[in-house]
């Protein structure tokens, strides 16, 4: 059973942070018709079958990451517009007043039940939300909104809230880069001896250090 001091091997190509071990990471466009994007390559450690990680605006600023009306598929997302039901239906087709703006997501099997952490902001009439994460799990083939709160889905919560895919790769990294200056000085309170990343340290690295590193977040 994994606890929050288990580590892992790092090797050039390998992201992980103790729950999450992600693994030649590739990501696409999201084709709204179909909600479809292209999956990233993972690993995982032996207590999860699946963990998947996809960053919405990769390969485009406000485009794919950008929902203006509700999903009626059987997709995590559809949970979150449904969410913002109300708001999304003010939108016609010359004016739109309300829209989600989408992020990342994190869907990983906890208990061998699918859980999807999505991160995003909304805006309303010019009114932007702060960062959110809405976490989605799939019982019996259906998606709904969590409503448990276990020490692990509040742990992964926080670490995803708190960083973003370019800053964990960093903070997985053997090597230091010159634009990321905090970062180079706070990796090695994150990692054991052996260079091995621990999910509670890193946790608690970003929960302490959010001013400093709240430059390299998503905005």
């Amino acid at each position: 059973m994994v606890t929050y001091k288990k580590i892992l091997k790092m090797s050039k190509q390998t992201a992980f942070i103790v729950f999450i071990f992600i693994s030649n990471v590739s990501f696409s466009q999201v084709d709204y018709n179909e909600f479809k994007g292209e999956k990233s390559k993972i690993s995982f450690t032996k207590a999860f079958t699946f963990a998947n990680l996809y960053d919405y605006k990769v390969n485009a600023f406000h485009l794919d990451s950008l929902v203006v009306g509700q999903f009626d598929s059987n997709y995590s997302e559809s949970i979150l517009t449904k969410k913002y039901s109300e708001e999304l239906s003010v939108n016609t087709d010359d004016v739109v007043a309300f829209t989600i703006v989408l992020y990342s997501k994190l869907s990983i099997d906890i208990q061998d039940i699918r859980h999807d952490f999505i991160k995003y902001k909304t805006n309303n009439e010019g009114e932007i939300s702060e960062m959110k994460i809405l976490v989605i799990v799939k019982n019996d083939n259906a998606w709904e909104e969590n409503v448990v709160e276990t020490k692990e889905i509040n742990v992964l919560k926080e670490v995803l809230l708190n960083s973003d895919v370019d800053l964990l790769f960093e903070f997985y990294g053997s090597g230091d880069s010159s634009d990321y200056p905090e970062i180079n000085a706070l990796k090695p309170l994150t990692k054991d001896a052996n260079g091995a990343l621990i999910i509670e340290k890193l946790h608690q690295v970003l929960k302490d250090n959010q001013s400093s590193l709240s430059k390299y977040l998503d905005e």
